[in-house]
């Protein structure tokens, strides 16, 4: 009777169970598609030696550690320099921010503003690579460069290398200089 009994408890045990991997396939994707934090309407502030570097604020922001991917969405930043002032300041909808590379795919509605050029940029997706410094638009989007004094140049293929300081367009180009008056 005992040995029919451990029968019945071994065939019941084991009778649900299968060698379907499935399930277990989902949980793993799901691992990518949650993340690990959630912050809303949050602030972070970078300091080096007492001095802030850069704040970084937005109504929503998510860390995703299997992906290295943090994603922000109504996102505010200010870059400053060792002295407290203003470098560079700016918005954008969205941004996907690589925490392994420093790459970064930003879009909706950007506008950079760099105090030391006083000039902006207008875009609606850019994309950062931070080992080469390269800043790059979309071949078919029109990217709007201007300054304070008036210039401005506007342009699709947007390429620009902060290493060398140069920018390209490569099609539909036009602008205005504004010299200065003497």
């Amino acid at each position: 009777m005992r040995k029919l009994f451990y029968f019945f408890l071994f065939a019941l045990v084991f009778s649900g169970c299968s060698l379907d991997y499935r399930e277990a396939m989902i949980g793993k994707e799901l691992l990518e598609t949650v993340p690990d934090t959630i912050l809303i309407n949050f602030k972070y502030t970078r300091v080096r030696q007492g001095q802030t570097l850069a704040v970084v604020e937005g109504k929503s922001g998510k860390t995703f550690s299997k992906k290295n991917e943090t994603v922000l969405k109504h996102v505010h930043f200010i870059e400053y320099n060792g002295k407290g002032d203003i470098l560079n300041e700016g918005w954008a909808d969205n941004a996907v921010y690589n925490n392994d590379t420093g790459n970064a795919r930003i879009t909706g509605d950007i506008k950079v503003y760099s105090e030391k050029e006083k000039a902006s940029i207008n875009a609606e997706e850019l994309h950062w690579t931070a080992e080469s410094k390269l800043l790059k638009g979309n071949k078919d989007e029109l990217i709007l460069l201007k300054k304070d004094d008036g210039s401005y140049i506007e342009g699709k293929g947007f390429t620009a290398d902060l290493k060398d300081k140069s920018i390209e367009f490569f099609s539909d180009v036009k602008g205005q200089y504004v010299g200065k008056k003497e």
